[in-house]
């Protein structure tokens, strides 16, 4: 089915908020936004109410859209539901995980390094979210990762403001290569505490909030 207008303009502002072409409390009109996504006034209505409903923005009446700040209490809370339901698709992903799931990981690997090379971080986290989401498909738990996916919207754009602070680490690539080399049952703990320190040094503040007071709350 062709995607509707409404889908892509939506789909194009929300990427620009998270790779923050459009940065936390910029201020932006329906107006503006038509004029640079090349779009009428009722489709970015509606893109901004729905990205509103995510968090991404502010929407006051008779005045400007606010792009919402990163708000620390926020990324804790999305980070306690990111962490709760992926170490719980663990046992479930191990257990239907099958050698054509093995080998789509490890392609996935393969390009996140060459995104590594080419320094693309936009391409890294596209890929890296792809990687995530195999493994709540895998675990036939897709619907937890569409409620990451619509709710960590504060600590995805940390994940990425830190890749563009410090450069992608190999780390994340050694780390994915052993969930994916331990990817099978009696490895759970293995895999959760993987996962646990992922989301604690990669979607956390941590320093940003120092080197970025402007865009938190």
């Amino acid at each position: 089915m062709k995607e509707s207008i409404n889908t892509r303009v939506y789909n194009k502002i929300k990427e620009d908020i998270m790779h923050l072409e459009l940065k936390p409390k910029e201020g932006v009109s329906v107006q503006k936004l038509a004029d640079v996504y090349g779009a009428s006034r009722t489709p970015i209505r509606e893109a901004v109410l729905k990205l509103s409903q995510e968090g991404l923005v502010n929407v006051k009446p008779q005045a400007k859209t606010i792009i919402q700040p990163v708000s620390e209490e926020r990324v804790k809370q999305e980070n306690f539901i990111r962490k709760s339901l992926e170490i719980s698709a663990v046992p479930d992903f191990l257990y239907n995980c099958s050698p054509y799931v093995l080998d789509t990981l490890h392609e996935m690997i393969r390009i996140m390094e060459h995104a590594i090379q080419k320094n693309k971080i936009s391409d890294f986290c596209e890929t890296d979210r792809r990687f995530h989401k195999l493994i709540f498909d895998t675990a036939l738990n897709e619907l937890a990762y569409e409620v990451i996916e619509s709710s960590a919207t504060h600590s995805q754009r940390l994940f990425f403001l830190r890749l563009k602070q410090h450069g992608i680490p190999e780390e994340v690539i050694e780390n994915y290569k052993k969930m994916v080399s331990d990817a099978r049952p009696g490895k759970e703990d293995v895999l959760r505490d993987i996962i646990d320190s992922h989301i604690e040094q990669y979607y956390s503040i941590g320093n940003l909030k120092e080197l970025y007071p402007d865009y938190f709350a």
